[in-house]
């Protein structure tokens, strides 16, 4: 592991027939480490600022490519569900996990979560607005096909 363990959190957005990561954040988490001598408390304790990005920076290329083309289709086939059923906006969050033998980066998911799901990055409002409005008319069409 990291000498100081640190939680990457990853925003992604999923639409209609399709899988669309729309941005990563990323922040250091200090609650996995003991804390100053100040207390828990302190401003030295507390988390670092959520940092966003629209796309991946070069860093998280690696865990965007896994999530986007590994992760996200098992995780869909293992819960007997079709992409349809995701909700538009989802994250999922990771620590780091211990360094392959080359020195990579390796990922362990932490959790997901479809609420509190902000902030995100403010340009994905556009992409996110569009996909409910995807999701929106093709409900509509397949509820005027079904009367």
């Amino acid at each position: 592991m990291h000498d100081e363990q640190q939680f990457v959190d990853c925003r992604a957005a999923a639409s209609v027939g399709a899988r669309t990561i729309v941005g990563f954040g990323h922040q250091f988490i200090k609650a996995l480490i003991p804390p100053p001598p100040e207390g828990p408390e302190s401003e030295a304790a507390q988390p670092g600022p959520r940092i966003m990005h629209l796309r991946s920076p070069l860093a998280f290329q690696a865990l965007r490519r896994k999530m986007k083309e590994e992760w996200t289709p098992q995780m869909v086939q293992l819960m007997s569900m079709d992409v349809e059923s995701l909700p538009i906006i989802w994250e999922a969050d990771f620590l780091y996990g211990p360094r392959t033998a080359t020195g990579e980066d390796t990922y362990v998911l932490c959790e997901t979560n479809v609420s509190s799901v902000a902030p995100f990055p403010d340009q994905a409002s556009e992409v996110i607005a569009r996909l409910a409005m995807v999701r929106l008319q093709s409900r509509k069409s397949t509820t005027r096909g079904a009367v």
